[in-house]
């Protein structure tokens, strides 16, 4: 008789997540980890640095609960995932008590590879993790690539491709001969969307637009993609897809390829599927940007051929992509290790560390929240003329 006892049964989780309030990418991972941890029957804690709305809403709508106080230690849980190298009080002042122990299993993840935009998610406190991390996350080969210099041998890299919740594995998806309906994610659309959505407006096709700048704000549910036959977006979105056997055409600010086919799938998969180019040592390869009409000339032309690879592919993508085919095995392969010894001042340049880091991360709430009234203040001008 097959065994279908969860293999995260019982187990106790830490979430370390430094800003949980905006619906973006890592707050998204983060909200669907202790998601999937959670209905796979272990407890979870989710700890950040500055916790707001609708994130914060969101995830008590999930029953998920927060760190509220500090009457914890490390070992009171079995894992603790940091992403942006976020850890709480208690974790740094138990620091010496963890010599000679193998547990809890520290996990670090590093989900992008933009140290212009997002340094917080390269290692931000020296050989924190050579000494804490049974294993080292990252998004993907390019952000792996990147940031690998940043790290002495004891490097232990997995690939955590931003998996999709399991619903969008399960559900049922019929494909479709024409395009009508497309739906385009971004927080930064280029004007060559703008000017492709125009055209396609006159020609019939109705557009959806989800990101920070639109009314229109959520989270993605498989039976809201379902409704269209085309996503335009990059980035985590397209795992949605591809585990849905939606057809995804990969283009945003960094340009992109379009529609994924056999081709060039591998190379949007080790960029994260941003639309990036990476040459020789990870450098930065220009791609020309594409016109909205080029843009449109794809969609039609290349529609058909893109659903035939989404259906054909639909199930090695879900064995890829789905997260409860990619966490078991991420698990499974951990090797256990017991710490070694942290000095006093070691940790006290770590507790400092991390005061300074959740000082940042607050600041940047508040910096992202006018940003995006700016941003949006703008757009209303915009359509007014």
């Amino acid at each position: 008789m097959e065994d279908t006892t969860s293999d995260f049964k019982g187990q106790k989780w830490l979430i370390c997540q430094p800003m949980f309030s905006e619906i973006i990418g890592s707050t998204i991972l983060s909200l669907e980890l202790a998601e999937y941890l959670q209905d796979e029957g272990a407890e979870v804690r989710l700890y950040s640095y500055y916790i707001g709305s609708p994130m914060e809403k969101i995830a008590q709508s999930k029953g998920i609960k927060f760190i509220e106080h500090s009457n914890f230690k490390a070992q009171d849980f079995d894992y603790i995932w940091s992403n942006s190298q976020c850890l709480p009080r208690f974790i740094m002042d138990n620091l010496r008590g963890l010599k000679g122990k193998t547990n809890p299993v520290f996990l670090f993840a590093h989900l992008s590879s933009l140290k212009f935009i997002a340094p917080d998610e390269f290692p931000i406190s020296l050989f924190l993790e050579e000494r804490l991390a049974s294993m080292n996350l990252f998004v993907s080969k390019e952000a792996l690539g990147v940031q690998k210099p940043f790290f002495n041998e004891k490097l232990n890299p997995e690939l955590f491709e931003n998996p999709a919740p399991v619903k969008f594995g399960i559900y049922i998806h019929e494909r479709r001969k024409n395009l009508k309906r497309i739906l385009m994610v971004s927080n930064h659309l280029p004007k060559e969307l703008d000017e492709a959505k125009e055209i396609l407006e006159e020609s019939g096709v109705l557009i959806t637009q989800l990101g920070w700048l639109k009314n229109d704000y959520k989270l993605i549910e498989p039976e809201f993609l379902a409704q269209f036959d085309v996503v335009i977006t990059i980035g985590k979105t397209v795992q949605y897809c591809l585990c849905e056997g939606i057809p995804v055409y990969v283009y945003d600010h960094f340009s992109g390829d379009g529609y994924l086919t056999e081709e060039n799938f591998d190379e949007n998969r080790q960029n994260n599927f941003s639309g990036r180019k990476r040459g020789n040592e990870w450098a930065f390869t220009p791609r020309k940007k594409k016109s909205g009409k080029e843009i449109v000339e794809e969609l039609f032309t290349g529609y058909q051929s893109a659903v035939d690879f989404h259906t054909s592919k639909r199930k090695e993508m879900i064995e890829n992509f789905s997260i409860s085919n990619v966490l078991p095995k991420i698990i499974k392969s951990i090797r256990s290790f017991e710490f070694g010894e942290f000095t006093v001042s070691e940790v006290l340049n770590l507790i400092e560390m991390q005061v300074f880091s959740k000082r940042a991360f607050r600041n940047q709430v508040l910096l992202g929240k006018y940003k995006k009234a700016i941003s949006q203040l703008q757009e209303q001008l915009k359509n007014l003329k």
